[in-house]
């Protein structure tokens, strides 16, 4: 998750995943050859979000990945901050807790899931990238290493992420990829042949990738998956989230319905604060909305479009709503609608997250009342399980039922 500057503007071995190998043939259709390059199974997955970023608050082990395979998931998405494990960009090749990936990526092999390599740089990192080409060449330099590193991992377990969520809202249009392509190109030379997700500017979403070319990307296309991610409207969304929303009013937003047509029979609140106009605005403009599940379905065929121009297969590897303000089936009928709308348009998806913020588990034997439980590990002999509504509004076929 990022700043979002442009808020409302609109148990075996591991099978290659018949939607991330289709490529454009599938997605009209027709049968697709298959890859020069092993693409893992990245069909229905869950981000680790705060394992290894932020302040480390959700720390994971087998038994979170013993019930991540349970349930169904085929992948996951293991975020990293390499701030967060001492990385600086004055000395790119030196990440002194790289030990807590190798585990990661370790656990998630063993429980028969692949992996995303996902560098989530912080905010600080971001800002740095765009202003400081010494950045840019410490992320070149980083990744070199990563690829390096994990040469030996089978191809079908792991999926390198460049970059999440690049910004460069201000910057000259092809900043990003010219960046995107240089890194490309050195985990190309560094390892042999890896699935690699490509994105576009604008925080990662439908629109910059719908602006992004393969020009410049290399010698030929194989083993590269266009990702984006999807939180259309931020005001179901992030209601009550309190980073990036100045003068829209979220933060002040509670018990927003999904979709606008349940305002009379369960109207939102607006809890005291600056902003209150704003907010106000914002509730009126949804609630005469069209948001719904057509709509969402309308949003992502632009993706699937941009999928059957380049010829690459899509993933989404991040949807979901903040929980600590939203009511409950509401949130879980948004993630529905959106599940939904990318396995129609033969789109593979990540949904955010695992156990934090936007999780869709909670520890074993908690109520709704006590879920911010999320923030520290399980007690002993308790674990996460997933919430009783995400199988369903997921979709997922458990393992062991």
């Amino acid at each position: 998750m990022t700043d979002r500057r442009r808020l409302l503007a609109g148990a075996g071995a591991l099978c290659l995943s018949p939607i991330l190998n289709a490529g454009a043939g599938a997605l009209e259709g027709k049968a697709a050859p298959s890859p020069a390059v092993p693409i893992p199974a990245l069909r229905h997955g869950v981000n680790l979000s705060a394992w290894l970023q932020l302040d480390r608050r959700q720390p994971c082990g087998p038994a979170d990945f013993a019930t991540i395979w349970e349930a169904g998931f085929d992948h996951v998405r293991v975020c990293v901050d390499f701030s967060t494990l001492g990385w600086r960009v004055d000395d790119p090749l030196d990440v002194p807790g790289i030990g807590d990936l190798d585990r990661a990526i370790a656990m998630a092999s063993e429980a028969g899931l692949a992996a995303i390599l996902d560098c989530h740089g912080n905010h600080d990192f971001h800002r740095c990238l765009e202003a400081s080409p010494a950045a840019g060449d410490a992320l070149v330099g980083l990744w070199r290493s990563l690829a390096e590193r994990y040469a030996d991992v089978p191809a079908e377990r792991l999926a390198f992420e460049l970059l999440n969520e690049p910004q460069y809202y201000e910057s000259p249009a092809d900043a990003w990829p010219r960046l995107q392509a240089r890194v490309l190109r050195v985990v190309r030379e560094a390892a042999p042949p890896r699935a690699v997700l490509v994105t576009g500017r604008y925080g990662g979403g439908i629109e910059g990738l719908s602006e992004l070319t393969l020009e410049g990307l290399g010698d030929g296309r194989d083993g590269l998956i266009g990702v984006f991610h999807y939180y259309q409207p931020y005001v179901v969304t992030h209601q009550g989230a309190n980073w990036g929303f100045a003068g829209t009013g979220i933060p002040l937003l509670r018990r927003v319905p999904y979709p606008p047509a349940r305002f009379d029979e369960a109207p939102p609140t607006i809890v005291t604060g600056p902003d209150q106009a704003a907010a106000r605005r914002t509730l009126a403009d949804y609630a005469w909305s069209d948001w719904g599940a057509d709509r969402i379905a309308a949003e992502i065929a632009v993706a699937a479009a941009w999928g059957r121009r380049t010829g690459l297969p899509l993933l989404c590897s991040e949807f979901g709503v903040y929980r600590p303000f939203a009511p409950s089936e509401d949130r879980w009928h948004w993630i529905r609608d959106v599940r939904t709308a990318l396995e129609g348009e033969g789109i593979g998806w990540t949904v955010w997250d695992y156990a934090d913020d936007f999780g869709i588990a909670v520890v074993e034997g908690d109520t709704p009342a006590t879920w911010r439980e999320r923030h520290r590990s399980p007690p002993p002999n308790r674990r996460r399980v997933l919430a009783p509504e995400a199988s369903d509004a997921l979709d997922l076929r458990g393992r062991l039922s």
